[in-house]
């Protein structure tokens, strides 16, 4: 008798730590759904922890892709999918972001190689022009 009674708080906290872990999946969904990503993710990682709820690592991941943070998006789709191997949803997800990363990295590397030898040079030829005009 006393096992059982032992037993009726542990279960009742455990289905009160789901609960509002249900609720802040929800309410931080809601935050993110009106673009207060940095409070939506302090909900979500309280202390500064990853979750284990995979549905909080895809939510995570979603508001870390719209912040153009690919990288970190990548890395906790990764981790929700090895919590959830057979989610389809998650490895479509995956596949994005990760074509999202490439382009990117090439965006970055033609603004480094591409436009800004265009931006000095331009710079250069107005220099040229007004010291001409001496």
């Amino acid at each position: 008798m006393t096992d059982q009674n032992n037993q009726l708080p542990v279960q009742t906290r455990a289905a009160l730590e789901k609960c509002f872990a249900q609720i802040r999946l929800v309410r931080a969904t809601d935050l993110a759904q009106a673009r207060r990503f940095h409070e939506a993710e302090s909900l979500m990682t309280p202390n500064g922890e990853i979750p284990d709820d995979p549905r909080a690592l895809d939510l995570l991941a979603r508001i870390a892709t719209k912040q153009e943070e690919f990288t970190k998006a990548r890395q906790l789709w990764e981790t929700a999918l090895q919590k959830s191997p057979r989610s389809e949803e998650y490895l479509q997800c995956l596949n994005r972001v990760r074509k999202l990363e490439r382009i990117s990295s090439l965006l970055d590397i033609v603004l480094k190689y591409g436009v800004w030898p265009v931006v000095v040079l331009s710079i250069a030829a107005i220099f040229y022009v007004f010291k001409s005009l001496k």
